[in-house]
């Protein structure tokens, strides 16, 4: 495993950290908060970023009891279904460790221009997810610039829970069980 290190200076150039709870993330400097959604009726929240073109989603939502299990088969689930149903886009999705718990971080590249870039990390109490949307030819910061603002974010706080037994149910995400 190769560690990323990133020089913050230049990341604190074009975005600023916000808190959500024990979540830090980044948002662009001209981006402004647009709404912040009530819970539906499984307890996500939603608040929306959007400014030069890109608009991103931050998400949180209480971690169910059916998470232990499938939570990380859930997110490799969500990863196949989109490489199916989008074959020719390009998809860059990994599992990294951010500060000793896992998380996942990936983008695709559609057919059309718009590229999506996504980060999911999780707590004791909380999933949280930030899901950035923007036509590449139309902003004026670098897939690089948005992936790794994206990747910048971080628990606050580790989980108290530090081992994740749901790595061991991996292998039942349907992308382990191609024909």
């Amino acid at each position: 495993m190769i560690p990323s290190v990133e020089d913050t200076k230049a990341i604190n150039r074009y975005s600023n950290v916000e808190k959500w709870g024990n979540f830090e993330y980044r948002v662009f400097k001209n981006s402004k908060r647009k709404a912040d959604y009530e819970p539906t009726s499984y307890g996500e929240e939603t608040r929306v970023y959007e400014g030069g073109g890109i608009v991103q989603l931050v998400k949180r939502r209480p971690i169910f009891p059916n998470d232990e299990k499938h939570f990380y088969a859930g997110a490799f689930a969500t990863i196949d279904t989109v490489s199916r149903k989008y074959p020719y886009s390009a998809n860059d999705n990994a599992t990294i460790w951010n500060n000793g718990v896992p998380a996942f971080s990936g983008s695709i590249k559609f057919d059309n221009g718009t590229n999506y870039t996504y980060f999911t990390i999780r707590d004791d109490q909380y999933v949280y997810s930030i899901e950035v949307a923007y036509k590449a030819n139309e902003v004026k910061r670098s897939y690089h610039d948005i992936r790794n603002m994206v990747e910048m974010a971080k628990l606050i706080s580790p989980p108290n829970k530090q081992e994740f037994p749901a790595l061991k149910y991996i292998w039942e995400a349907d992308v382990f069980k191609l024909p």
